[in-house]
């Protein structure tokens, strides 16, 4: 791991708040899939552009159970519905059939693959590795706060600051296949804040401080440090 030093510390800061504040939206986002996820009565969709229904959610996981695309170990960052032909949905009218379709990433054996699946078959459609990377998981806020906190050099960061490791929380923001990681790891550069003491829980960035990490090998590879602003209080 390596500490480096960043002169323009005041735009770095503000891209970096403005990404945990997507990654917070993303948070919220995942919270309702699951919510719609596990409501025992769910309509049926009335209209080809309705969103996916907790039954069709179930119906894409059998077919991706049935398809051997699902262990332990995948994750899926995202799952949503495969939109029909703009033209199907103009001449479309209430009562006609339509088809559903639902379209899935799976983060599998360090790699991302999309998937397309038909929902009323509850087969998988088509299955390929996608370039770039998935989403942010939910796991990775966890992971990336254990290996920020178990680490000297970043708890010194912290002490040299005067702030607690044990009042701080870490957000991980969009992820990549960097070069920073050997084999097309998932890195990605995490900030961290104050734990809050109202509803906003970002009010208070500890600016001048990035953590940049290959959770693939589960490894803090950089420190990187910008001239020491104060906390915003």
């Amino acid at each position: 791991m390596k500490r480096s030093a960043h002169p323009n510390r005041r735009s770095r800061a503000a891209v970096e708040s403005v990404h945990a504040r997507r990654a917070m939206k993303f948070s919220c986002a995942a919270l309702l899939a699951l919510l719609a996820w596990t409501t025992a009565e769910a309509q049926e969709a009335a209209h080809p552009l309705d969103a996916l229904t907790a039954n069709e959610f179930i119906r894409a996981r059998l077919a991706l159970e049935s398809n051997g695309d699902l262990n332990a170990s995948v994750r899926i960052p995202d799952i949503a519905l495969s939109e029909p032909d703009k033209d199907f949905v103009r001449r479309w009218r209430a009562g006609d059939p339509f088809p559903r379709r639902a379209k899935a990433m799976l983060r599998r054996a360090g790699r991302t693959f999309e998937v397309e699946i038909d929902l009323d078959k509850k087969v998988v459609l088509r299955s390929s590795e996608a370039p770039g990377e998935s989403l942010v998981l939910s796991e990775s806020y966890t992971q990336a706060n254990a290996i920020i906190m178990s680490d000297a050099d970043a708890r010194d960061a912290f002490s040299a600051r005067e702030i607690s490791a044990k009042d701080v929380f870490c957000v991980p923001l969009t992820s990549s296949s960097s070069a920073a990681g050997p084999n097309r790891h998932r890195v990605m550069r995490v900030s961290c804040y104050l734990r809050p003491t109202s509803s906003n829980h970002f009010a208070q960035p500890i600016d001048g401080l990035v953590f940049v990490i290959d959770f693939d090998a589960e490894a803090l590879l950089e420190i990187v440090e910008f001239a020491d602003p104060p906390v915003a209080t």
